[in-house]
């Protein structure tokens, strides 16, 4: 510290800090806590007196840790590959139809996951498909969905190919999953708090 800031009687940082920690120590010596209560607007850098505790789980749904599709972990195991896409779900969003079997819902990190849906599957290991039924003579196509298709700076925000049928065309969006699932994986349930192993708990109050 300068001479100038000394004469001013100004204390360095390690003179300050030393002020603070032996004021610390006394209030905790003495037993007492002293604490009062102020309007939540005054309370900047103040630090709370006592825990305080929900009321509520919060968030208060399941909600996916991995952008990707949600799907019902059975369908993988009785065999189906490929899902029908009806929907989609953004963070901050809710997805009001639950999710029958052969569905899937594209869900991103941080959203709630849709009723009926049990894990979620992480996009890396999806593949974006498209399926077009001829309604003349009735043969069904299937191919990769290709860039003018599926914006891939947009990979969660697909406003529905069904929408852009083609004249004597039905068009359907498909994701094929490329890996089992597990019920649970990718999902926090509802008022949760992660342990040190990262597992999952569910919060109670004290």
């Amino acid at each position: 510290m300068n001479t100038a800031a000394q004469s001013m009687g100004i204390l360095s940082f390690e003179a300050a800090y030393e002020v603070v920690r032996e004021h610390c120590r006394k209030i905790l010596l003495s037993g007492k806590v002293q604490s009062e209560e102020v309007p939540l607007l005054q309370s900047l850098g103040r630090v709370l007196a006592e825990s305080t505790v929900a009321d509520r789980d919060f968030p208060p749904f399941p909600r996916a840790t991995r952008d990707g599709f949600a799907i019902r972990a059975q369908d993988l195991k009785n065999g189906a590959t490929t899902l029908r896409v009806v929907g989609q779900v953004r963070a901050g969003d809710t997805y009001d139809l639950p999710v029958a079997s052969g569905e899937a819902v594209e869900i991103m990190t941080g959203a709630a996951v849709p009723s009926g849906a049990d894990a979620v599957v992480m996009v890396e290991y999806t593949e974006r498909k498209i399926s077009e039924i001829n309604h003349n003579d009735h043969e069904e196509t299937q191919r990769k969905a290709g860039a003018d298709e599926i914006d891939d700076d947009r990979i969660l925000e697909i406003d529905g190919v069904e929408k852009r049928a083609q004249e004597n065309k039905r068009v359907e969006d498909l994701v094929e999953i490329l890996r089992s699932a597990s019920v649970g994986e990718n999902i926090v349930p509802a008022g949760p708090r992660p342990r040190q192993d990262r597992s999952y708990c569910r919060a109670e109050p004290d």
